[in-house]
């Protein structure tokens, strides 16, 4: 969920993390207006209608062994392709961001796919805080990634967080 990693939560929170965006705005909204004292406030952001993901993309590629590494250029393709799907069909706002242009370029009519602009260690990182800090309303960014760090960044530029396996159950359930 927002805020916090998975691991971070109480254990019924985890148990109740929702299977897509609708539900995540959804059970936000039930359980930022039922709850008195909020226990982790940065869940509710201002508005649920209007929350951006940005996604640490070869952090989610990487969550699954799935070979990703013999063709990167096709697991980045796909991974665009199915925020695609996921994004049209939860209507949410999703931008990927990679290290470095995929070569050959990868378009989206649904979905903004990003980079940084010059490839280095943890460049996407950098250009990711970059997006958060654009932001009118940060608090209504969430990221997904698992890397510690950037999540300490994301949190502190006043964005949420999802584990990076989270989203990509979310997007390509097993």
């Amino acid at each position: 969920m927002f805020g916090r990693s998975a691991t971070s939560l109480p254990s019924s929170t985890v148990a109740v993390m929702p299977h897509s965006g609708s539900q995540i705005r959804q059970n936000v909204v039930v359980w930022c207006t039922a709850m008195s004292g909020v226990p982790f406030p940065e869940l509710c952001p201002d508005s649920l209608e209007a929350v951006r993901w940005i996604v640490d993309a070869m952090n989610v590629i990487g969550t699954r062994p799935d070979g990703w590494w013999r063709d990167r250029h096709r697991a980045m393709a796909g991974l665009v392709d199915r925020l695609e799907r996921w994004s049209r069909a939860e209507q949410v706002d999703v931008t990927v961001v990679f290290e470095q242009p995929p070569v050959p370029p990868i378009e989206s009519d649904v979905v903004t796919v990003a980079h940084a602009p010059a490839a280095a260690p943890n460049s996407a990182d950098d250009e990711i805080v970059r997006l958060i800090g654009a932001q009118a309303r940060p608090k209504q960014v969430v990221v997904a990634t698992s890397d510690r760090t950037l999540a300490e960044r994301v949190r502190s530029a006043g964005a949420g967080v999802i584990p990076a396996e989270r989203l990509r159950d979310l997007i390509d359930p097993r």
